[in-house]
């Protein structure tokens, strides 16, 4: 059956590497793997919503791919809240993905799964019902991110 994986936390410090680590582990195992930038594909997808064809097709293809990373879910500008859309549409796919039992599904995100709660229980514990066996999180603090680690050596 298909498990997922989920790491939320501080920025820079190797989610994306994490999940595309194990998305190359799946390739190689000859697993069909999709990948979703949150950001750019939320976009696209709200931007196509009154084409049915085209929004349907897109959406078929993420929620029936066997293995999906959605990378930096629900990224915002900094200090806002997704939009409802943004929660619908996370909803949709991913209501999707956890009632069909064989697919995987990997996230990474700059949030923990009870900060995905409070903007939308359906989908935080969706989330957390499926991945709970691989959930991370890795605390706040700019000295983990690994992009400005040598300022934080300098001082």
């Amino acid at each position: 059956t298909g498990q997922w994986f989920y790491i939320g936390g501080q920025v820079g410090c190797g989610k994306t590497h994490i999940c595309t680590a194990i998305v190359h582990e799946l390739i190689s195992k000859n697993h069909g793997c999709t990948y979703m930038m949150w950001k750019e594909e939320s976009t696209r997808l709200k931007a196509i919503i009154n084409d049915h064809a085209a929004y349907g097709k897109r959406l078929n293809e993420l929620t029936k791919a066997p293995v999906l990373y959605i990378d930096d879910l629900f990224k915002t500008q900094q200090g806002q809240q997704p939009t409802q859309a943004d929660v619908n549409l996370a909803f949709q796919i991913i209501n999707a993905r956890y009632q069909d039992k064989r697919f995987v599904t990997i996230f990474s995100c700059e949030l923990s799964t009870m900060e995905l709660i409070g903007i939308d229980e359906a989908v935080g514990s969706r989330i957390h019902e499926r991945a709970k066996a691989y959930e991370l999180y890795i605390a706040k603090d700019s000295s983990k991110n690994y992009r400005i680690k040598d300022l934080f050596e300098r001082s």
